[in-house]
């Protein structure tokens, strides 16, 4: 995605990629909030690979997978199965990695059209001198576009 530590690391990278856009539908690790510095906490904590700065997708990903599965854990409940974790899961209409995310998530309609949000949210990350820059300092929201094709 561009938005990571390795461009900030990298006098070529960060060069070459002076004023240019990056967007994320994930966390905002410019301004973070506080779900995102817990985040960040864990990942130093527990990642002896993690040297701190803006992870890179695959990390950040990975971290949100493995909420997702906690998440689906605690829906399904005492003595979970692969069934109930399932239906339990997909019964959530509002899931956002206790903050991380800056558009809620439903698992209603799963695999369909109608489980992308309707109003989806992302940040957009500008590089300028030797950091990143979040437009206008909040997450932007758009509203669907049907394109027929």
């Amino acid at each position: 995605t561009g938005y990571d530590e390795n461009i900030l690391t990298s006098p070529t990278a960060r060069a070459a990629y002076q004023n240019v856009y990056a967007t994320t539908a994930g966390p905002n690790f410019t301004t973070p909030n506080a779900p995102t510095k817990a985040m960040l906490a864990a990942l130093k904590k527990y990642d002896p690979s993690f040297k701190g700065g803006i992870p890179d997708l695959g990390l950040y990903g990975s971290y949100v997978a493995a909420d997702l599965m906690i998440k689906g854990l605690e829906l399904a409940g005492s003595n979970p199965t692969r069934a109930k974790f399932i239906n339990k899961l997909r019964n959530d209409s509002k899931y956002n990695a206790e903050g991380l995310l800056p558009t809620v998530v439903s698992f209603q309609h799963f695999g369909t059209p109608q489980m992308l949000p309707q109003h989806p949210c992302a940040y957009f990350m500008q590089l300028k001198g030797s950091n990143f820059v979040v437009y206008k300092n909040k997450a932007i929201c758009g509203k669907e576009v049907v394109v027929s094709i």
